[in-house]
């Protein structure tokens, strides 16, 4: 928090993530000196690092709730980076690099982040340019006219519904179903 500890998300090779929470940000540029899983680490993360805003606290349009201006939070609100290469150096005060992507979530006052429209949409949105991949979730329904129509399904539909793991059904159209050997 405040630019001395920061939250780590790397992203490895199989397309899964290694979170590490509370990492010192001055030992950010020797981070994969120090992994001991680096041959599978596609070496791109995601560092989240906690910024107040402006100096002065008592400005006349101190607070926002639009998610499109977050980047002027005038109270501690997360900010993610996003690197595609490891940090090699970091500045003369330790100071990150500029990242690829940068993503600054509103500011909340009661420090949830938990707003669907304010915090966890524009973080979705983020995420998904990053993943270069849809990461909604999806009903049965919307999954099995998906995997009808299109050849690269979204990635929660190839989790769950493909897998077999989607909501279990109701028990008299399961008897119907059972009763006709539909199931398996």
């Amino acid at each position: 928090m405040f630019s001395i500890l920061v939250d780590i998300v790397v992203y490895v090779n199989d397309g899964q993530a290694i979170y590490i929470e509370e990492f010192p940000s001055k030992l950010l540029d020797q981070l994969f000196g120090l992994a001991k899983r680096t041959d599978d680490c596609s070496k791109h993360g995601i560092w989240q690092n906690f910024l107040w805003g402006r100096r002065d606290t008592f400005h006349e349009d101190r607070a926002t709730l639009d998610p499109s201006r977050a980047h002027i939070s005038n109270f501690l609100h997360p900010v993610l980076y996003f690197y595609r290469q490891p940090v090699k150096a970091l500045g003369a005060d330790y100071s990150l690099p500029k990242p690829d992507r940068m993503h600054h979530i509103v500011e909340d006052f009661l420090t949830k982040w938990t707003g669907p429209f304010s915090h966890l949409v524009p973080l979705r949105r983020f995420l998904e340019q990053i993943q270069g991949e849809d990461l909604r979730n999806f009903f049965s329904k919307s999954c099995f006219k998906l995997a009808m129509t299109i050849a690269n399904l979204p990635r929660r539909c190839k989790e769950y519904f493909m897998q077999g793991s989607s909501l279990p059904g109701e028990s008299s159209i399961l008897e119907i179903a059972q009763s006709q050997n539909l199931l398996a």
